[in-house]
């Protein structure tokens, strides 16, 4: 289960939502590199 809730983020950026950003301690979402962007400060 925690793979489906880690792809989450990029299915709906590639669809043309929102960029989605995670609290890595509770989830890490999976994103190609080429998909990546910077971090927030």
């Amino acid at each position: 289960v925690a793979g489906i809730f880690a792809a989450v983020p990029y299915c709906i950026d590639l669809i043309g939502g929102p960029y989605l950003e995670t609290n890595d301690e509770v989830c890490k979402a999976f994103r190609p590199k080429s998909a990546l962007r910077p971090a927030r400060a």
